[in-house]
């Protein structure tokens, strides 16, 4: 069996049915990866910057953690209410946007760290 890697999970490819339930578009960047294989590496590295995982758009490798990656970033601009902006530079981490979501003062409350498992609370304080 083969799974898929979208590698361009962004706001702008999670479109909304009727119901309110969210499908994801734009699989012209996707790559399929064999049962046998973990990962795969490319040369042409595509996507959105600041959605893109470390080792992809460094190295080229992606592999289903590629996704999990992006939906992670999703889920923290979802939660942000804002465009994600701060990735946009080399030297930025995604723990310095978990610091600007938590730190942010349009949200409602702070932001919930108990939902992290323990061992990422740590790299995040």
């Amino acid at each position: 069996m083969s799974c898929l890697v979208h590698r361009d999970l962004k706001p702008h490819n999670i479109l909304l049915d009727y119901n309110m339930s969210p499908k994801i578009t734009d699989f012209g960047s996707a790559r399929t990866l064999s049962s046998d294989i973990a990962e795969g590496c490319t040369s042409r590295v595509v996507g959105t910057s600041g959605y893109k995982a470390p080792e992809y758009a460094s190295r080229g490798v992606y592999s289903t953690k590629t996704d999990v990656f992006s939906f992670g970033v999703l889920v923290l601009v979802i939660i942000s209410g804002r465009k994600n902006t701060i990735l946009e530079k080399q030297e930025d981490t995604v723990g310095d946007l978990v610091r600007d979501v938590s730190e942010s003062t349009f949200l409602a409350t702070p932001f919930p760290f108990s939902i992290l498992e323990n061992g990422l609370t740590s790299i995040f304080n």
